[in-house]
C-alpha cells in the first residue's frame, strides 16, 4: 500500500490515463502489436496472445482481456507500472508525466527519453539505459532540491513541460521509422497536449 500522498497521486493521473487509453472500450486494432485491449492493458503483456492477462499478480494469466473491470484494470496499473517503475519516487508532476509515459510507450522508452533530457539540460553523468533506478533519482533530487530539502516548483514544472516536448519527438522518430503507427499519430500528440493541461503546465 502506498502513502496517503501517494494514493492521491495515483487517482488524479489514473483518471487521465485510463482515460486517454480508450476507458472500458474493447479494441483490436490490426496496427496494434498488442493484440486486444482494453483500458489500456493488452492481451500480448505476457507475452502469450490467448486473450487473458494476470489481473492479481500472481503470475497466472486467469482473467479475460475483454470482461476486465475498472477495479481491475486500475489495480495493474497501480502495481504493475505506478509502483514497479517508481512513478511515485520522482517529484509531482515529473512522476505522473513519467507513468503516462510508461503506459503509452513503455519504461525503457520513458526512461531514455527522461534521462537523455537531464543530460541534455543539466550535463547529468547518467547512463542512458532506460532504467529510472536510484542514480536517476537521485539525479532529480540534486536538481530540483535545495540544501533544505525544498523543491523548485518553478524548474520541475518547466521541466516537466520539456519532458513533455521530448515525447513528442520520441513519437515523431517512431513515425519516420515505423510506418505502421501513422494511425496513431494525432491521438499520441493530441495526449500530450491534453496531459499538460490536466498537470496544470
Amino acid at each position: 500500500m502506498g502513502t496517503c500522498d501517494d494514493d492521491v497521486r495515483f487517482d488524479g493521473i489514473i483518471q487521465f490515463t485510463f482515460q486517454a487509453e480508450g476507458g472500458l472500450r474493447v479494441s483490436n486494432h490490426p496496427d496494434d502489436p498488442g493484440g486486444v485491449t482494453k483500458g489500456g492493458i493488452a492481451d500480448l503483456r505476457d507475452g502469450v496472445r490467448d486473450g487473458r492477462v494476470d489481473a492479481d499478480g500472481d503470475g497466472i494469466s486467469e482473467a479475460d482481456v475483454a470482461g476486465l473491470t475498472i477495479e481491475q484494470i486500475k489495480a495493474i496499473y497501480r502495481r504493475d507500472y505506478w509502483e514497479r517503475y517508481h512513478c511515485g519516487d520522482l517529484p509531482t508532476p515529473l512522476g505522473e508525466a513519467y507513468f503516462d509515459f510508461v503506459v503509452n510507450a513503455g519504461p525503457t522508452n520513458a526512461g531514455r527519453v527522461l534521462q537523455g533530457l537531464l543530460k541534455t539540460m543539466f550535463k547529468k553523468d547518467l547512463v542512458v539505459d532506460g532504467v529510472v533506478g536510484p542514480m536517476t533519482r537521485a539525479a532529480i533530487d540534486q536538481t530540483f532540491r535545495d540544501e533544505d530539502g525544498s523543491l523548485d516548483t518553478n524548474g520541475l514544472e518547466a521541466f516537466t513541460w520539456a519532458y513533455l516536448i521530448a515525447r513528442t519527438g520520441y513519437y515523431t522518430g517512431l513515425r519516420a521509422v515505423k510506418g505502421t503507427f501513422q494511425a496513431f499519430w494525432d491521438g499520441w500528440l493530441n495526449r500530450v497536449a491534453r496531459l499538460r493541461d490536466h498537470l496544470e503546465l
